[in-house]
Formats: C-alpha cells, sequence, structure tokens
C-alpha cells in the first residue's frame, strides 16, 4: 500500500499536470463572430489616415511648420514707419540694402562733379564716426567711365548704384541740383542738401541731423 508521502506526490503532479492543461486552453483563440469584426474595422475608420503613428514613423502625426514671411521691422526709435521714393532700390555695389529702415544717408552725384567730389570728401571726413549712419551713393548715368576717378579725389569708397538721366531727377528732385545729400529716418527725409548755393551740403549742420535721437 503506498505511503503517504507517495500519495501526496502522486496528488501534486495531478494537480500540476490539471493547470498545464487549463492553461493551453485558455490560450485557444475563438473564432470572432461577424459583429465583433465589423465592430472592429469601424473604429480603425474612424481614425484620420494622418493621426496613425508607426514606429518607423514616429513624427508622421506632427503638423507641418510654414515659415511666415518676414515682416518689414518696427521702428523702436525715431519717427513713424514711412516709404520713401528711394525705397525700392536694394542693390548698391553688390549689397542688399533697405533705405527706408533705420537711418541712412543717401548721396545724388554726377561723377564729373567737382562740388559732389568735394561734398564726399567732407562725408568721407567723419565717416568714421560711430553716430553717422550708412551712406549710400546713386549716381548718374553720365561720364560713368569717371567714377574711378571720383572715389580716388575724393578719398571714398561708398557702395552706390547708376540709374538713367530721367530716373535721377525724379529721386532727387526737378527743382533740385547736384550734389544731393538726404538723410532718411525710417522711410521719412529729416534733411535733404541740394546744390552749391543756398540749400548746398554743411558739414556741421550733417553731424547735428545725424546726431538726432
Amino acid at each position: 500500500m503506498p505511503t503517504r508521502k507517495y500519495q501526496l506526490l502522486i496528488f501534486i503532479t495531478g494537480l500540476l499536470w490539471l493547470c498545464a492543461c487549463n492553461g493551453v486552453s485558455t490560450k485557444e483563440t475563438a473564432p470572432m463572430s461577424t459583429d465583433t469584426i465589423a465592430s472592429i474595422e469601424n473604429t480603425d475608420n474612424s481614425r484620420p489616415a494622418d493621426s496613425i503613428v508607426t514606429d518607423n514613423n514616429p513624427d508622421i502625426h506632427k503638423k507641418s511648420t510654414v515659415k511666415k514671411p518676414t515682416e518689414t521691422s518696427v521702428p523702436t526709435s525715431g519717427p513713424k514707419q514711412s516709404s520713401s521714393r528711394f525705397g525700392k532700390y536694394h542693390n548698391f555695389s553688390g549689397q542688399k540694402v533697405y533705405l527706408d529702415e533705420g537711418k541712412k544717408v543717401v548721396c545724388f552725384f554726377a561723377p564729373g562733379c567737382e562740388h559732389c567730389i568735394a561734398t564726399a570728401k567732407e562725408i568721407d571726413s567723419i565717416s568714421d564716426i560711430a553716430y553717422l549712419p550708412p551712406i549710400y551713393i546713386f549716381f548718374i548715368n553720365e561720364e560713368v567711365d569717371k567714377i574711378p576717378d571720383f572715389f580716388k579725389e575724393s578719398n571714398s569708397n561708398f557702395p552706390y548704384t547708376i540709374v538713367d538721366i530721367p530716373v535721377f531727377w525724379d529721386l532727387i528732385g526737378m527743382s533740385a541740383d547736384t550734389p544731393g545729400v538726404a538723410v532718411l529716418w525710417n522711410g521719412n527725409i529729416i534733411k535733404f542738401f541740394e546744390g552749391s548755393e543756398t540749400n548746398t551740403f554743411n558739414t556741421t549742420e550733417f553731424r547735428t541731423v545725424c546726431e538726432k535721437e
């Protein structure tokens, strides 16, 4: 007759076998009903395609970022922003320039004009002063071969552009004369020196206007 210890061992073995059999049966998948399958399909179709995330592409659901066009900077000082008749010109000696932003000095010179050369020389003599705005030149399309001599004689080297004769006089003003020097601030003409008589360029007044805050 089996001992009590042997009987206990048989009981435990049988219990383990029963547990193993139950575990296998629970893993068997019962067929899905037609209603269950339809329910799952409806659920999956309700999700928008761009909201699905995969392991291979975790960022597929992120919205694309479109960079906004650069807006014209708002002036932090000086007069209200305006648009001058010079503002559409942006290329000076290959530099991209925005004449209507901040303070700028715009000059109107003829390459063979002695008064223009003298004015450019006066401006260059104070061009290293900290408060002096950037300086740009409109040359009239006459005697352009003299431009190198113009800079040599005036001891200057400012960025420039060349415009046709009618355009030049439209910019400086039909009643004005060369040399012309305009001080711009946010597109506003603060001071316009022109000619060689009553409104001629004055270095002291020019510096005062440029220092204005």
